[in-house]
């Protein structure tokens, strides 16, 4: 709430400055304002672009006018750009207020939905866009075009603005804001702006993915063909909607970081390199997510890649083969992989990762694949008993001799994982340091529990869990947590 008041002050001194005009403009400053965005935001925010919104002005104004300048055959599908910068950053006044303003200004017929998290903030940016558009002299100095006025006979609210270049029979409007719940079926868009469509708050794996699913679901599905759609927010997690768009749709990108290399700020009048540090120390993680762009930058809260140790293929014979799988509920693309984790243990209980492995399967095929991995001998094969663990246990236990062993949960997955760290600390757990997978499986680690996936994680953690004895034969968790002694 008190974010949203600060940034509600904020547009109110920029609506101040928009609908004043202090001195005419030469024709030459409005002539470069209706062309470029940037000379735009200097003059209607009455502020000098730092140079990371010269960026994203550049950037966005290019992607905008590829789009809709692009041939018929190449405007099919989505074009997307997700624009990522650090939070307090200007990025709303920069693409939210600034964009519809100049687009509708110089192409008064085109038609922009804005989205975002919370409908009052989406409302709080089309209550200035309206106020600058019905009463800035310096917006009408700059765009003359009668068409730029507003057609009140058809619709002039906070909820949606009509302009008079909109063509006589169009429903939807020439901008309209919402709240991602909001109600925008049946409004067509050609310019999409999605602004901060996640929060700290909702920042939980099914907080994303309710948030994945009106985006994906709704607000894409609203633009016509060629529509360009911008995404801008400070990233949360590798699985947030920018990190969703750049991977599902190959969505183009502009990353603003608060510290350069060097370590000097990205805007020092702003944010200074001391802040900026000082943020850093307080919380790595959450910096490198926000600050940085970088979710899978920082380390995650758990295992630490120092307690890392490594083990060549060239192991004695006789140790004991365990191997532990985390099944996923589904098959699909979005869902959880199944994952195995193999390896071999000595008579000290050092464990020696032979082999791991995760895809997403069909129910059919990870019988199959389990049967495949289970030719190799082991000991005792640990499947978690849950949804398609239990039934896969089932199945294998009427087809196969494989030695089974069900392990109930009780505990959640970062209490079984904090478990094991001891482990890895007195450098009991051993990688095999040629695993063409290796490098994956330890960013696994290295960004649990904020990872989109922890599957991997989830088997070597019950696998470490049996080993210490966390786990006992009936395939229950114990109430205690051992640790090892180096």
């Amino acid at each position: 709430m008190q974010g949203l008041q600060r940034q509600a002050r904020k547009m109110q001194e920029v609506r101040r400055h928009a609908t004043a005009l202090t001195e005419p403009l030469s024709g030459a400053e409005k002539a470069n304002a209706r062309a470029d965005l940037k000379a735009y935001f200097r003059l209607a925010r009455g502020l000098e672009p730092a140079p990371h919104q010269v960026e994203i002005l550049d950037g966005v104004q290019t992607f905008v006018e590829r789009c809709w300048s692009a041939p018929p055959e190449a405007a099919e599908g989505l074009h997307i750009m997700t624009v990522n910068l650090p939070p307090g950053a200007g990025k709303s006044m920069t693409i939210s207020q600034t964009l519809p303003e100049w687009v509708l200004g110089n192409r008064p017929w085109e038609r922009i939905l804005v989205v975002s998290a919370a409908a009052d903030l989406a409302t709080l940016f089309q209550t200035v866009t309206k106020a600058t558009i019905e009463h800035s002299a310096l917006y009408r100095e700059v765009f003359p075009d009668e068409r730029a006025r507003p057609d009140k006979t058809r619709g002039w609210s906070n909820d949606a603005l009509y302009l008079k270049g909109l063509p006589f029979g169009e429903a939807s409007p020439s901008i309209m804001a919402a709240g991602l719940q909001g109600s925008i079926l049946g409004k067509r868009a050609t310019l999409i702006i999605i602004d901060d469509p996640q929060t700290p708050v909702t920042n939980t794996k099914a907080g994303r993915e309710k948030t994945w699913q009106l985006i994906n679901g709704t607000v894409l599905s609203r633009g016509v063909s060629g529509a360009p759609i911008l995404c801008v927010q400070q990233r949360l997690h590798e699985d947030d909607v920018t990190g969703k768009l750049q991977r599902h749709y190959g969505a183009s990108s502009i990353v603003i970081r608060a510290l350069d290399e060097d370590g000097s700020s990205f805007w020092p009048q702003g944010m200074s390199a001391r802040l900026l540090q000082q943020k850093r120390q307080a919380d790595p993680h959450i910096f490198e997510a926000m600050y940085q762009q970088n979710p899978t930058g920082g380390t995650g809260d758990v295992f630490k890649p120092a307690w890392f140790r490594y083990h060549d293929s060239d192991l004695a014979a006789g140790l004991t083969r365990l191997q532990s799988w985390d099944t996923a509920q589904k098959a699909g693309q979005k869902n959880d992989y199944n994952a195995y984790v193999e390896a071999l243990v000595d008579e000290h209980k050092n464990i020696y990762v032979t082999d791991m492995g995760w895809k997403r399967l069909e129910f059919p095929d990870l019988v199959s694949e389990v049967k495949r991995i289970g030719e190799r001998g082991p000991r005792l094969v640990l499947i978690e008993d849950k949804a398609s663990g239990s039934s896969l246990t089932q199945t294998l236990r009427a087809t196969t001799s494989l030695p089974l062993l069900p392990v109930s949960v009780e505990s959640d997955k970062v209490a079984r994982a904090n478990a094991t760290t001891g482990w890895f600390e007195a450098g009991k757990v051993l990688f095999p340091q040629h695993h063409p997978l290796l490098a994956e499986f330890e960013a696994f680690l290295t960004t649990f529990p904020q990872g989109a996936h922890d599957d991997p994680v989830d088997a070597l953690t019950q696998l470490i869990g049996y080993v210490i004895g966390h786990i006992g034969a009936a395939g229950s968790y114990k109430a205690h947590k051992a640790r090892a002694r180096r």
